[in-house]
């Protein structure tokens, strides 16, 4: 594929960025949206971001303490927040991850969830 090709792939609010070898189109985020990679052709393939970040979670995931990270991440928690999220785990609530900015919901008996950004 050609970079006049990928151009052609960006739509509305999407940027081209070009470095190297590696042409990426991202959102207004940054976030990834396709990539591809220059082959010694000239042309360029499609990266798949998707199984790529399926593969370094995985590996990462061997290394890394789920339980220790929550434990880092509740110690920057109001002291309000921390006592909240202990009662609700006394009930052991429904908790369900959104993500994105990767938030977990703990529900309560009443009101809305509180919500935990882990990032």
């Amino acid at each position: 594929m050609k970079l006049e090709e990928i151009r052609k792939l960006c739509r509305g609010k999407d940027h081209l960025h070009v470095e190297d070898k590696f042409a990426i189109i991202v959102d207004l985020d940054f976030r990834c949206k396709r990539a591809f990679s220059l082959n010694e052709e000239g042309e360029y393939t499609e990266i798949n971001v998707k199984d790529m970040i399926k593969q370094i979670a995985k590996y990462l995931s061997k290394h890394v303490n789920l339980e220790a990270l929550l434990q880092d991440r509740l110690l920057h928690e109001p002291t309000e927040t921390i006592l909240d999220l202990n009662e609700r785990i006394k009930k052991e609530p429904e908790v369900k991850e959104r993500r994105g900015c990767y938030t977990l919901l703990i529900k309560g008996k009443q009101g809305k969830p509180t919500e935990l950004q882990l990032v």
